[in-house]
């Protein structure tokens, strides 16, 4: 997992990446939104998360509370799904 993040954070930070196959690097300017449920901080202590790439991501973060915890959204969400799948016309 640590391999993944070396490579995540050289194209955070210079813009490159390397298609699977090719020998070839590419430049882009990419942002990122990343989302986890795992405690990313508790991670970077465990020597887990590489802490150049926590800071690199945690720019804004957004705490959204599970489903569970809101209620009130359930009969939204159904709603919504029951008209975009709906077969009636």
């Amino acid at each position: 997992m640590l391999a993944l993040q070396i490579k995540l954070l050289r194209v955070i930070e210079g813009g490159e990446f390397t298609r699977v196959g090719e020998t070839e690097a590419r430049r882009s300017d990419v942002r990122f939104l990343a989302a986890t449920n795992r405690d990313l901080s508790k991670m970077v202590e465990d020597g887990r998360f590489r802490e150049d790439l926590f800071f690199r991501l945690k720019v804004v973060p957004i705490h959204l509370p599970p489903l569970r915890e809101r209620h009130e959204d359930i009969p939204l969400m159904v709603d919504h799904f029951l008209r975009t799948h709906s077969d009636a016309t």
